[in-house]
């Protein structure tokens, strides 16, 4: 049992740790927070800041998820690995929503949650991926693409667990729905924006934004 806190409490203080926020502050010298939407993600980053800063913040935030599965669960044995990259997981994806860092003002989790299915189910976590693109090439809505391509793990996990892994994996789809949840959460105000038609579609030029 103590290994398990441990691991909670590595992979939420690793997942507080903004780095969306700290490339925008020491590289570019600018608060995100006072900038754009004012969210401390990476596609803030990205419309503030530029392509470079937003498209490394979002690799470090990738990784922050797929690190944290991959090696804590090894470096604390605990008697159930699935249960430890699942505890991990949801922790490194809170932390990122609720940094102790910052108050509890984070961003939206989805680049670390993609990380840690990546390790979780990486089939089900490419062709996620592809329906995310998919909606943005279509929309180039951001937010309804990263909410469309979480709930659609919950599908693309089950299916690939019950076929091809002989069964469900309940601690897996219990995880797949916590993230649904947490993510649209994260992206309430964005469901309301895009319900008053007002949300702002992505665009790959430099420019102040209050979407996202």
């Amino acid at each position: 049992m103590s290994n398990f806190i441990i691991i909670a409490l590595i992979a939420y203080l690793f997942g507080a740790i903004p780095f969306s926020f700290l490339i925008g502050l020491i590289f570019c010298r600018v608060d995100i927070r006072k900038h754009g939407s004012g969210n401390i993600g990476s596609t803030n980053l990205y419309r503030v800041a530029g392509p470079l800063p937003g498209t490394i913040a979002y690799i470090m935030d990738v990784l922050k998820g797929s690190l944290s599965v991959a090696i804590l669960p090894i470096f604390f044995i605990t008697g159930d690995i699935n249960l430890a990259e699942i505890v991990s997981a949801v922790m490194v994806i809170i932390g990122h929503i609720f940094p102790v860092y910052l108050l509890f003002k984070g961003g939206k989790g989805v680049a670390v949650a993609f990380g840690a299915c990546l390790m979780l189910s990486p089939w089900s976590a490419l062709a996620s991926i592809m329906l995310f693109a998919i909606v943005f090439i279509i929309w180039r809505y951001i937010s309804l693409s990263s909410m469309i391509a979480t709930s659609s793990f919950l599908l693309f996990s089950s299916l690939y667990s019950y076929y091809f892994e002989g069964g469900l994996n309940f601690w897996l789809l219990g995880f797949t729905i916590l993230l649904t949840i947490l993510v649209i959460i994260a992206h309430r105000s964005n469901i309301k924006r895009l319900v008053r038609g007002e949300e702002n579609r992505f665009s790959f030029k430099r420019k102040i934004s209050t979407g996202e």
